[in-house]
């Protein structure tokens, strides 16, 4: 079921985005896309605004605690610490589907100054200013001036709705009631800002809210001693169901699949890295397996709907060949390059020599060589942010990699009965995370075509849950896009180059958790699993590694997984001698290590050669365009939304106010004479006083009748043909059409302005002639303030004496 939350904004609103503005304009920013300047509201602000509501409501509606609208609310919305999430999924919030797509089509076109970044943002916000003033003095504080930015009233947001499984009528009356008791949003909502309103619609756009409410407002609400309504129907999946037995013959055994997925988030993702400080959560840089491990798992859970079967997973066969005992490996989803090719960690061993960008030097076997004299000249290892492809031509490697970017948000904890951080709950913390519209290329790896086909029904049922926070802001919608089967005997998550050498070189394309002899977890247990499963006499000769911590949370156990030192992707060892074929294909099918299931224990064989040493590199593009995936409503109204009308009317009044303020000074130049101070000064602030047309001709009626304002008028001559004097009174004149004062302006021809019609400017022409007259006043201004700074001659000078 899908439907939308529609906020529209009452009154003007800033939902902030954790971090200050640009330096030297706005303290407070709002929430916007960084490459469209649209503004975008969280789903968790949202959620959060609505479980406020909807915890007044239940406790007037049903005294007891663990009545049946308690127990729908929980399942709508899930409960803090509890193992099973709500089933409720809300998006982000973004504009009208009109707008988004005409801001993509016109932004993405070269020299348009009109559609800018910038421009789009300041349309649709407004900028406050404040400070605060000392009750004793009545004066401004020193260093409380703060300016916050604000959304425009009027403006609505859209945000999708996603439900797991089908929900009850009662648990859509309490969604419904709960959107309609949300009045205030944002920051300062107690102090005028923030009035909003909140609608639930249905797929198709129709305010359903009423109507979904019904059970409620007809005092139909289930008491405790009632049974509710069925809750939640089986999800539809595609494929086997999850209750039928995966198939078990001696065929099936022998057929290895490899199912391959595109991953594209829809919102930034937290992914569990070890936290270097208390304040901040930090995510890795690619989706892990056991992320969607889990994701999966939940789901194929939701579709069992049995709460006996459930505590029993365990035992069941089909969980356990799909997500417990290694027969389906979910690997690591590692970031794409532009045509979705699976980038792989770069490895430990490649050396980027100091004072160059292009040559990178790979160190496995250059000592024994002494190809490399001045290891002192060499850079650092590659960082963790890194991911490389790279391909044989003629006696090089042709490198491409990428550097993979992450954003970092700011949250405070809030006080529910303030409704705001205070002094004992009003914890600051960091969020750095994977951002949204990130591509990532992910494969499973499958013992037989039916576990195979379970594990394509399963990521084609719909968007993924993944990291922290999953429900709302972070994790939630991320989109699953060309899921496809292969033949395992073709797969090569790394080619192995073509020569022949004495070393067999093993690259780790993911981490590794391994223990020793006494059972204990030790990284060392790497060099002897590699050993046995290659077949290999010897250790390592060299061995290039960086290890890391890794844990986690299983939400079955409610807590922590034991802490680990792994191994990490990208760690490189060399040894002596080449192990068969038929051998390193079957040890990199299964792979080494513990916890293969969730993508641990990869790697790979020979990848890199010690035959080539000094390799060429260059970036690789990310997905193309606009990472951040714009999601719309998906309907569209017969007539343009009023969020589209009113950015094309604020984006031409901000062109047709900067083609005045050309214009002016254009003109100004070509000024002979000029009013004293005096008089500019004059003209200027009773044209700012006048707040209408008539009451600018009427000042400058009164001021060119006096005789000798009339005179030094009339002795400033804008071209040859008319004075300062009679182009006011032609400006404002009741006979000047404003086509004819368009025209006279030349304002048609100015390039943001070509081929725009400028009709729509008709009600602001007192705004335009105002800046009009202003402009040419600063101007004249200006120019005595420089005449009286020149030198006079010595001829003026003696005459000025005189005089």
């Amino acid at each position: 079921m899908k439907a939308f939350l529609q906020v529209t904004l009452v009154s003007d609103t800033c939902f902030s985005k954790g971090l200050s503005g640009r330096s030297g304009d706005v303290n407070t920013e709002v929430e916007h896309d960084s490459n469209t300047g649209l503004p975008v509201v969280r789903g968790r602000t949202v959620k959060g605004l609505l479980v406020e509501e909807l915890g007044l409501i239940l406790k007037a509606l049903e005294t007891a605690n663990d009545g049946v609208l308690h127990a729908q609310a929980k399942r709508l919305f899930g409960e803090p610490g509890d193992d099973q999430a709500g089933t409720l999924r809300i998006g982000d919030g973004h504009l009208p589907s009109d707008l988004v797509e005409k801001v993509l089509t016109q932004s993405g076109r070269t020299g348009d100054l009109l559609w800018t970044r910038a421009n789009v943002l300041d349309a649709l916000t407004t900028v406050r200013r404040q400070t605060k003033v000392n009750s004793e003095t009545g004066a401004p504080e020193e260093g409380s001036f703060r300016s916050t930015r604000l959304l425009r009233a009027g403006i609505s947001f859209y945000h999708p709705i996603t439900f797991l499984a089908d929900p009850s009528p009662h648990a859509l009356a309490l969604l419904s009631a709960a959107a309609l008791a949300v009045r205030r949003a944002g920051v300062h909502r107690n102090r005028g800002w923030g009035q909003v309103r909140v609608r639930v619609l249905n797929e198709n756009g129709s305010d359903t809210t009423v109507e979904w409410a019904a059970p409620l407002w007809n005092h139909g609400f289930l008491t405790p001693t009632q049974n509710p309504s069925p809750v939640d129907t089986a999800t539809k999946v595609v494929g086997p169901t999850a209750k039928e037995p995966l198939a078990t013959s001696d065929d099936e055994k022998r057929s290895p699949m490899v199912v391959t997925y595109r991953l594209r988030l829809a919102a930034p993702v937290l992914l569990g890295l070890e936290p270097s400080d208390p304040g901040t959560i930090e995510t890795l840089f690619y989706v892990t397996g056991s992320s969607v491990l889990g994701a999966l798992a939940g789901r194929f859970l939701t579709q069992v709907k049995s709460d006996a079967t459930q505590s029993d997973m365990a035992v069941d066969p089909t969980f356990r060949a799909l997500f417990l005992d290694s027969q389906t490996r979910w690997l690591n989803a590692y970031p794409s390059d532009g045509q979705w090719t699976r980038l792989l960690p770069a490895p430990r061993s490649w050396r980027i020599p100091k004072y160059s960008t292009s040559a990178v030097v790979d160190l496995v076997g250059v000592h024994n060589d002494g190809e490399v004299d001045n290891r002192d000249q060499l850079g650092s290892a590659p960082s963790n942010d890194r991911f490389v492809k790279y391909e044989l031509n003629g006696d090089s490697l042709e490198i491409a990699y990428r550097k993979i970017s992450r954003e970092a948000r700011i949250h405070n904890e809030r006080d529910p009965e303030a409704g705001r951080s205070t002094d004992n709950k009003g914890t600051v913390f960091s969020y750095i995370a994977l951002p949204a519209g990130e591509c990532f290329v992910g494969h499973v790896l499958c013992e037989t075509e039916s576990i195979a086909r379970r594990v394509e029904s399963l990521l084609k049922a719909g968007p993924l849950q993944l990291g922290r926070s999953r429900t709302t802001m972070y994790g939630g919608n991320a989109v699953v896009e060309n899921v496809k089967m292969t033949s395992g005997n073709t797969l090569q998550e790394a080619p192995p180059t073509e020569e022949e050498n004495e070393h067999t070189i093993v690259t780790l394309l993911s981490d590794y958790l391994g223990r020793n002899d006494r059972g204990q977890a030790d990284p060392a247990a790497l060099e002897r699993e590699l050993q046995t499963v290659l077949a290999l006499p010897e250790p390592p000769v060299e061995k290039y590694i960086s290890t890391r911590p890794v844990s986690g949370y299983v939400s079955k156990w409610r807590m922590p997984r034991p802490r680990q030192i792994a191994v990490t992707a990208g760690s490189v060892l060399a040894f002596r001698g080449r192990p068969s074929a038929a051998v390193i294909s079957q040890a990199i099918w299964k792979g080494i290590g513990e916890r293969r299931a969730e993508g641990f224990g990869r790697f790979a064989v020979n990848w890199q050669t010690d035959a080539k040493k000094i390799v060429k590199s260059n970036n690789v593009s990310g997905p193309d365009t606009h990472l951040i995936p714009i999601q719309t409503t998906g309907f569209h109204a017969a007539e343009p939304s009023h969020e589209l009308r009113l950015v094309e009317s604020r984006l031409l009044l901000n062109s047709a106010r900067r083609a005045v303020i050309q214009h002016a000074i254009r003109r100004s130049e070509a000024m002979s004479g000029a009013p004293s101070p005096s008089l500019t000064a004059r003209l200027r602030s009773g044209i700012r006083a006048a707040t209408t047309i008539a009451q600018m001709r009427d000042f400058v009626n009164d001021l060119v009748n006096a005789k000798t304002a009339r005179k030094v008028l009339q002795s400033v001559w804008l071209d040859n043909s008319q004075t300062l004097a009679d182009w006011l009174m032609r400006l404002l004149s009741d006979e000047t059409s404003f086509e004819n004062w368009q025209q006279m302006l030349s304002i048609g021809v100015h390039p943001p302005l070509v081929g725009v019609k400028l009709t729509v400017l008709e009600s602001e022409r007192e705004l335009l002639t105002r800046l009009w007259i202003d402009t040419y006043c600063e101007e004249l201004r200006r120019r005595a303030q420089v005449s009286q700074k020149q030198p006079r001659s010595t001829a003026e000078s003696s005459k000025a004496r005189s005089e």
